[in-house]
């Protein structure tokens, strides 16, 4: 369990959440009692209510003044993370299940906080969604040159993966540009 600072808890004390979550616990209660714990079975009623759970938390008071305790930036950010996780696809109930049914129970604002800070420290452990990377300043991403060595370090021998790169990953979604620059050359 995530432990709360002082400084948090002042400014808990100073933004309560009052009832603000009223509206969301008759559908988290719903969420929770059609829950049966087997797998992660995909479920659009429990998506959504966790969203907009994740949706009002991220704009309180607490959660823009309250910082990152796995990064930089404010509690906020972090909530937004999970929202864009959650509305992508990447969603188990299981992992929102403690925060759910400490509002469902009405639990004291430092529990929630407490629970949105553990919520946060455990989804961060789990990896992102694999995105494509690009170049940077004509640096290649894939291959590098460093675990050559010798005098087989020849022009020759990054031409292959090199254009590679190029052709895969730099020029995307760029009309006409593979076409006439790459189609038909190896």
């Amino acid at each position: 369990m995530a432990n709360l600072s002082q400084d948090d808890r002042d400014i808990i004390k100073k933004h309560p959440l009052d009832d603000c979550l009223d509206h969301l616990r008759d559908s988290l209660r719903k969420a929770e009692q059609s829950y049966d714990g087997a797998g992660d079975t995909p479920d659009q009623g429990r998506l959504k209510v966790v969203s907009r759970l994740l949706y009002t938390l991220q704009g309180h008071d607490v959660a823009l003044t309250l910082c990152s305790k796995t990064g930089a930036g404010d509690l906020a950010s972090e909530l937004s993370t999970l929202f864009r996780r959650v509305r992508n696809g990447d969603f188990n109930y299981q992992q929102y299940r403690a925060l759910s049914l400490l509002i469902i129970k009405e639990a004291s604002d430092f529990g929630v906080w407490n629970a949105v800070f553990d919520l946060i420290r455990f989804t961060s452990q789990i990896a992102p969604f694999i995105c494509i990377s690009s170049s940077f300043d004509g640096t290649p991403v894939i291959y590098s040159s460093a675990s050559m060595q010798g005098d087989e370090q020849t022009k020759r021998l990054l031409d292959v993966p090199l254009f590679d790169e190029i052709k895969n990953y730099t020029y995307r979604n760029v009309g006409g540009f593979f076409a006439k620059y790459f189609e038909g050359k190896k």
